[in-house]
């Protein structure tokens, strides 16, 4: 025999003696005797949880609670009321009806913190849906809250997200300052869609055909991705405070509101928006703003208007005063004050191009279609020369600062 095959003869020994070990020491593959038990362990054993089957109900210890069922409230009482601290209380996709004199759906009675709510629908009470103005630190996911007189309260640093607040006779959402508001749609409610304190976050929300403001945001507030359509006031009003900061507004959409479109108080900036057929004005803002790679479209009033030392850049302003409207496409008024650097825009098909009343200001590098009249401006500012090209197709000089009529 070969030494070749001597070592296969071993090595084949050796594997099926491991194999017959393995095999020898292995259980037995047949099912114990009785019925089949289950081998998880219960929910309720991980994660403890008080079952809510009927209203109205108190929570009066930290802990989970889940709804097992579409439930009706009672006349002259809210339907789950709060009164502690680190509650998680689960909807589970269920829905808490009010009737006739009922007072709240959900209700944080005193001030308490980690307060979480999800997963339902909240509608038909004569008070708030979800008032948990006197929580903080807590959120609130996945609730509709419909057909209430208010649809949903909170207070301060609390997250609200997948929500919507749709038919409340008053407000839809309404939040304290230092909120994170995120994926959230409010329609046709009786005053504001959106209603936040200073300090908020918001995006990627809805606002459409509310009664007043889509969206109304305090002082020092970054609302990014939102569209505000069809509301009958502002579109997205970022209000003044005593001492404003201003907020930012970034990638938003303003069309067919009733009032202006975007409303930006003193120190706010404004990029990358769009603003169409709106009521009044595209976008207006205070003093010391910046508005930049903006869109303003067919809006009734001015594609944009700004107040003193701010810069207005990158624009395109097309279409404004609109119908029997007045507008130009860039417009600082006589009230507005000096110091205000309007660059680099381009305005077409409006009233005016580029109104300027007041004096101080800079205006250069913009380009205006012929129409309308594409610069007035009053003496007193530093403008770039204005050249045209219509009729030539060139123009005689390239002065870098130069405004350009085509």
């Amino acid at each position: 025999m070969s030494t070749h095959q001597r070592r296969y003869r071993a090595a084949l020994f050796v594997a099926i003696t491991c194999a017959l070990a393995i095999w020898s020491n292995a259980g037995s593959l047949n099912p114990p005797p009785g019925p089949v038990a289950p081998s998880m362990i219960p929910l309720d054993t991980v994660e403890p949880r008080t079952p809510i089957s009927s209203l109205p109900f108190s929570i009066n210890a930290a802990g989970s609670y889940y709804v097992t069922d579409d439930l009706t409230g009672v006349a002259g009482q809210s339907g789950i009321t709060i009164n502690v601290s680190a509650v998680t209380l689960d909807l589970s996709g269920f829905a808490l009806h009010g009737v006739p004199g009922s007072v709240h759906g959900i209700f944080v009675a005193s001030p308490q913190i980690n307060i979480n709510i999800r997963n339902g629908i909240i509608s038909g009470w004569d008070g708030i849906g979800l008032n948990m103005l006197l929580a903080s630190s807590s959120s609130a996911e996945k609730v509709e809250t419909d057909d209430n007189e208010c649809g949903a309260v909170f207070g301060e640093d609390t997250d609200v997200m997948y929500m919507q607040a749709n038919n409340n006779s008053d407000d839809g959402i309404t939040t304290g300052q230092k909120c994170v508001v995120n994926n959230i749609s409010t329609c046709m409610n009786g005053s504001y869609g959106v209603k936040t304190g200073g300090n908020c976050t918001i995006a990627n929300c809805e606002s459409s055909m509310n009664t007043t403001e889509g969206f109304s945001l305090g002082d020092s507030c970054t609302i990014t991705n939102c569209t505000a359509t069809g509301n009958g006031g502002i579109g997205l009003l970022s209000a003044n405070s005593a001492t404003p900061r201003g907020s930012t507004i970034s990638n938003c959409t303003a069309s067919n509101n009733d009032s202006h479109g975007i409303a930006a108080s003193n120190g706010s900036t404004v990029l990358g928006c769009t603003s169409s057929g709106n009521g009044g004005d595209g976008i207006i803002v205070g003093i010391g703003c910046t508005v930049a790679n903006c869109t303003t479209r067919v809006n009734v009033g001015d594609g944009i208007e700004a107040g003193g030392n701010s810069r207005i850049a990158t624009n395109d302003c097309t279409g404004n005063g609109a119908g029997v409207g007045d507008g130009a496409g860039i417009h600082l008024a006589s009230t507005a004050g000096s110091g205000t650097r309007i660059e680099a825009n381009n305005v077409a098909a409006n009233d005016r191009g580029i109104d300027v009343d007041s004096t101080g200001n800079v205006i250069i590098k913009n380009t205006a279609a012929v129409g309308g009249i594409p610069f007035d401006i009053v003496p007193g500012n530093t403008v770039g020369v204005v050249l045209s090209a219509v009729g030539n197709g060139a123009f005689a000089s390239s002065n870098a600062w130069a405004n350009l009529v085509y």
